[in-house]
C-alpha cells in the first residue's frame, strides 16, 4: 500500500518523504502536480492503459502551481475508487491553517509542513482516519549516530 505525497516544491516533497520513509516500510510516492496524481491514481493521461495505483493516504500541499487543490481534493474525495482514501492538506503555517478552516474541503484535514509523524497520527485521529494509519507497517525507531562538523 502506497502513500502518494503531491508537492510542486521539490526540496519539501524529498524532506516529506524521507521524514514518512524515517517510520514507514510503505512506498512513498511523489509527484509534483495533481495532473501527475491523478495520471497515476487512475492510470489516465501518460498512464493510459497502466494499472490505476490506489495510495492508502494522500498529502497534498496547499501551494501546487499548476493544480486547484480544492478540485484535486474532491475528485478525490468523489471518486469511488478513492472515496475511502484519507486526503490531508500540507499547509506552510498554522496561520494558513487557520484561514484555510472555514474554506476546507470537508471530510478533508490539515497539518502544516514539515511533516511531524505525530501531528499526522493527530490529524488522522481527530478526522476519524486513524484506521488508515492501522495499515501503515511501522519502522521501530532506532538512534543514527551523527557527527557534525563546523
Amino acid at each position: 500500500m502506497e502513500i502518494l505525497v503531491v508537492d510542486s516544491n521539490r526540496y519539501e516533497a524529498e524532506l516529506t518523504s524521507r521524514v514518512l520513509g524515517r517510520y514507514v516500510r510503505n512506498p512513498i510516492r511523489v509527484v509534483q502536480d495533481g495532473r501527475e496524481a491523478m495520471a497515476l491514481v487512475f492510470g489516465i493521461g501518460e498512464r493510459l492503459g497502466r494499472s490505476p495505483r490506489i495510495p492508502q493516504l494522500i498529502l497534498i500541499d496547499t501551494h501546487l502551481q499548476i493544480t486547484d487543490v480544492s478540485e484535486l481534493v474532491r475528485t478525490f474525495q468523489t471518486d469511488p475508487r478513492t472515496a475511502h482514501v484519507p486526503v490531508i492538506l500540507m499547509a506552510s503555517s498554522q496561520a494558513e491553517c487557520e484561514a484555510r478552516a472555514d474554506s476546507q474541503e470537508p471530510g478533508c484535514t490539515m497539518i502544516v509542513k514539515p511533516l511531524d509523524l505525530t501531528k499526522l497520527a493527530e490529524a488522522l485521529h481527530n478526522a476519524e482516519m486513524h484506521w488508515a494509519l492501522l495499515r501503515v507497517e511501522v519502522i521501530p525507531q532506532r538512534t543514527i549516530p551523527f557527527r557534525v562538523t563546523v
